[in-house]
């Protein structure tokens, strides 16, 4: 067996080869699985490191729940690449669209709220103030009610929401 560093960054990077690799259910399993390669962690620990990962369990398409650590880029950096981004996942993850004056809310399918969320204030930027997202619902508290009307009708109609 391959020796590994007794560090964070390897833990993690562990981590994210087994989740890869593997429909892991729970952080029991995945600490069974670290401990095969010999690492061995809390419970509190691993759940810091999904947390930091950004990892989720989102529904497989066999309907089970499976951590996930996406991997797309990182957060992307430009303006016209975060709306992209958020208009191709808004496509593929939101079941309905709503606001009620500067909210705006999205219903997405179950496990998908925070993954939408972080490209929510990655590409809405100053338009928002900020998204609190839950497991299939986001809500998005935006700089006025157009501003949140606006980006409801794009999604709704599959464009990128900021032009």
């Amino acid at each position: 067996m391959k020796a590994v560093p007794a560090t964070k960054v390897a833990r993690q990077a562990a981590v994210v080869r087994i989740l890869g690799e593997n429909a892991v259910r729970s952080q029991a399993e995945l600490a069974a699985q670290l401990a095969k390669r010999g690492i061995h962690t809390t419970q509190a620990t691993l759940s810091r490191d999904l947390v930091e990962l950004g990892a989720q369990k989102i529904r497989r398409a066999d309907g089970t729940f499976a951590y996930h650590v996406p991997t797309d880029a990182p957060e992307p950096q430009d303006h016209q690449t975060a709306n992209l981004r958020l208009a191709r996942l808004a496509s593929e993850l939101v079941v309905s669209a709503d606001y009620s004056g500067n909210l705006l809310v999205l219903h997405t399918t179950p496990g998908a709220a925070e993954y939408l969320g972080r490209a929510l204030d990655s590409a809405l930027g100053v338009a928002a103030l900020g998204t609190v997202a839950g497991d299939d619902t986001t809500v998005t508290v935006m700089r006025s009610s157009e501003f949140a009307s606006d980006i409801c009708a794009r999604i709704l109609a599959g464009l990128p929401p900021i032009t």
